[in-house]
């Protein structure tokens, strides 16, 4: 069953919008199914289920309530301007990103990375 192009894209942009960058692979964790269902989900060959469309578009709400994006992005510039390497920036970045994902077992968050 194929779905209306116009759903396909709606669907393509929110799930770019909340997860980013290799969104479909993170659609797929998030909602606990096979990374080939988001494939058919994201190309339009399977219908989205209105509970994944309903918890990104939450998600998003939050993600621009919060302003987490923009208070990363204001972070890194300031710590650009005072000469931090981007190296040392990606670094910390990556550590956090470990220490925050959700399958990652064996870790503290009672203490920051």
């Amino acid at each position: 069953m194929r779905v209306a192009e116009q759903e396909k894209e709606a669907f393509r942009e929110l799930g770019q919008a909340v997860l980013g960058l290799g969104w479909v692979y993170r659609v797929a964790g998030m909602f606990g199914v096979a990374v080939r269902t988001a494939q058919r989900w994201a190309s339009g060959a399977s219908t989205v289920p209105l509970p994944v469309l309903d918890e990104l578009q939450r998600q998003r709400e939050i993600l621009a309530k919060s302003g987490l994006s923009h208070k990363i992005l204001t972070a890194i510039r300031e710590a650009e301007e005072e000469g931090l390497s981007p190296h040392i920036t990606s670094a910390v970045l990556k550590d956090y990103a470990v220490w925050v994902k959700p399958d990652e077992e064996n870790k503290d968050k009672s203490s920051n990375p």
